[in-house]
């Protein structure tokens, strides 16, 4: 058991490693913060003055989550990419574990910079009264923020070996601004907001705009963590079925060798 986590604890130190390699404190303090807010505001002024604090509400969660699903969706992907995934295969965690573990601190950081957003954003645009109604709910943005994780996750397995794959990361994020309803409310488009149904984020920005407005919350919290926990259930099951594949073509390859230097 001591074995097993030490070795999780070194996976989720290697990820924090990759994490500031890619994303130095100070580029994260002097750039993407920055970015982030500006992104926020933008999105909440566009909305016009009506439903600001409808757009408010969404864009606090869409601009870390958005970034969450390129930075996440990267980690498989770069196992491929640099072609180490069979090194990966012949450790004692599985490919599961480590891409697991190495996706935490990436979970971390955007569940800071949701909550930068909402502090820093809110007293930028005036929305100071929001932003108390809200801390009741920030651990729904933090729900937010793993559902969103798994997303990644399940998109990028999802996604190895075929054409375009850099792209999906930046599809989905913008498949998630429009369907779940980030920054107006759908009801002139119901097959986008069905289409939203199904992605991370939706039904966690429902419960809480109906949290702040007093209504019933916790069906949509709960439909929310359903969601998100059967994204992680494809992206499992289908590394999963990924390694396997690859191990029988590995040893597939090396019977076809051996059978060649012996003819």
């Amino acid at each position: 058991m001591a074995d097993k986590i030490w070795r999780h604890t070194e996976a989720i130190h290697n990820g924090w490693r990759l994490y500031v390699a890619e994303n130095p404190p100070l580029v994260e303090v002097t750039a993407t913060l920055p970015r982030m807010l500006m992104q926020a505001a933008f999105y909440t002024l566009i909305a016009g003055p009506a439903a600001q604090r409808y757009a408010f509400i969404g864009v606090v969660a869409f601009v870390a989550c958005s970034q969450l699903i390129v930075s996440v969706g990267d980690i498989p992907l770069t196992e491929q990419w640099y072609d180490t995934f069979y090194r990966l295969r012949t450790g004692v965690l599985s490919p599961v574990s480590v891409y697991l573990c190495r996706t935490l601190p990436y979970v971390g950081s955007a569940a800071i910079a949701t909550l930068l957003v909402l502090g820093l954003d809110g007293l930028l645009l005036g929305q100071q009264d929001t932003v108390v109604r809200l801390l009741p709910f920030t651990p729904l943005y933090l729900l937010a923020v793993v559902t969103t994780a798994s997303f990644a996750l399940a998109l990028a397995a999802l996604a190895i070996g075929r054409a375009n794959e850099i792209l999906v990361g930046n599809v989905a994020s913008y498949l998630m601004l429009a369907g779940s309803a980030v920054v107006t409310p759908l009801d002139s488009l119901p097959w986008l907001s069905h289409l939203g149904d199904v992605l991370p984020l939706t039904h966690a920005l429902r419960a809480i705009r109906a949290g702040v407005d007093g209504r019933p919350w916790g069906h949509e919290a709960a439909v929310e963590a359903a969601i998100g926990l059967g994204w992680l259930t494809v992206a499992v099951g289908t590394i999963a079925w990924g390694t396997a594949r690859a191990g029988g073509w590995r040893l597939r390859h090396r019977f076809r060798r051996s059978v060649a230097v012996r003819g």
